[in-house]
């Protein structure tokens, strides 16, 4: 049996051992976030106690400086009024193309040049104060400001981004209003400068947003008969959207050329009715506004029948304000003490017979047939 190799007991040297891993070596192999924390910590964990709370105070007073001097800068550099009084500054220098563009005017009568006629401005635009904060990034500022020889207090309503850096204010409601244009015969209307489509006042409701101020509104008419005086329309500002629109209906009036020839007809027919030779007279199937009734009784034995208009009537031409099929849109009248007379002489079996006067009115309406004006009545 061969000898064994003896074993060798006792505690290895350290040199013997293997090496633990170094802190440098271990933070290599971690997450720089870990780390970095690593490091905070050790250094956190290392100041007193009173250091600690020093740092924690400091940190927490840079950030309470930073947000106060952040909202210090919103409130003066950026004020809900400032964009109010850039408004009030162009009305008054009138920059009304800047203004519309202040207010965030939509529209065709917002565009440039849009109110280079026809409108007039609000005067006297003054910022009373910010009434009120719906939120950080709204305001109400308080105003006031004349329109049409009246002063008058509105509130113009201002926002800025959500959230935003520091950012400037704009309007957003409060500084325009709406108009809504009919007309009984027109299909456009000129306001300001601007040509808009003219509603019937039996269809829906429009409205056409407009700067605040008082506008010239007036029909844009091809019909014959009538026109529409041009209107002075005040406009305030408002803050509802959408709302009530101030309905503009200018007050019509017959044209002097058709009225000139209403009176050209009834004279054409007056003539024509002059020119029968009976006592009751007929043109067109239509009786006449003259007659001698009684002599019927005896025109049998009359002859050399003449009727002579002696005075014309004096005919009205009255605007009907809703026309429907019993009130036609413009209807005749004989002015009062404007009766006319005319006067029939005749033979009566031989032998000249008194002369025989009446008096008569004369009425009916009037419309346009074929782009003409024709008058129907009696």
């Amino acid at each position: 049996m061969s000898e064994r190799e003896p074993i060798e007991v006792g505690t290895p040297r350290p040199a013997d051992l293997p090496s633990e891993p170094s802190s440098g070596a271990r933070a290599a192999g971690q997450p720089w976030p870990r780390r970095v924390l690593g490091v905070l910590g050790r250094g956190w964990r290392s100041l007193a106690p009173r250091t600690r709370w020093i740092l924690v105070a400091t940190v927490v007073l840079s950030v309470l400086l930073v947000c106060g001097g952040y909202r210090f800068v919103q409130w003066v550099g950026y004020t809900p009024e400032k964009p109010v009084e850039e408004l009030a500054t162009a009305l008054r220098g009138g920059d009304l193309d800047r203004a519309v563009r202040l207010v965030g005017c939509p529209g065709r009568l917002c565009q440039p040049g849009a109110l280079a006629e026809g409108y007039q401005p609000p005067s006297g635009l003054t910022v009373v104060a910010v009434v009120g904060e719906m939120s950080e990034d709204t305001a109400d500022v308080a105003v006031r400001y004349d329109l049409a020889g009246e002063r008058r207090s509105g509130t113009i309503r201002v926002e800025r981004p959500e959230g935003g850096p520091l950012g400037e204010w704009r309007i957003v409601a409060g500084a325009t209003g709406a108009i809504d244009p009919v007309s009984e015969t027109a299909k456009q209307m000129r306001v300001a400068a601007v040509t808009v489509p003219a509603r019937r006042p039996s269809s829906a409701r429009t409205q056409i947003t407009v700067l605040f101020g008082v506008y010239t509104v007036a029909g844009e008419e091809t019909d014959p008969l009538m026109s529409s005086a041009p209107a002075q329309v005040p406009v305030a500002g408002t803050l509802a959207r959408g709302g009530t629109a101030t309905v503009v209906q200018p007050a019509l009036t017959v044209r002097d050329t058709a009225k000139a020839e209403v009176e050209r007809q009834v004279r054409a027919r007056l003539d024509a009715c002059a020119a029968q030779q009976v006592f009751v007279p007929k043109v067109g199937g239509r009786t006449c506004p003259f007659e001698h009734s009684r002599g019927q009784l005896f025109e049998a034995d009359s002859t050399q029948i003449s009727w002579k208009v002696e005075t014309y009537p004096t005919v009205e031409l009255a605007v009907t304000r809703t026309p429907t099929a019993e009130a036609p849109p413009v209807s005749v009248r004989t002015a009062e003490g404007g009766k006319g007379r005319a006067t029939v002489s005749y033979v009566y079996r031989g032998a000249p017979a008194p002369p025989v006067s009446v008096e008569f009115t004369v009425a009916g309406s009037v419309s346009v047939v074929d782009g003409k004006v024709v008058w129907s009545g009696a």
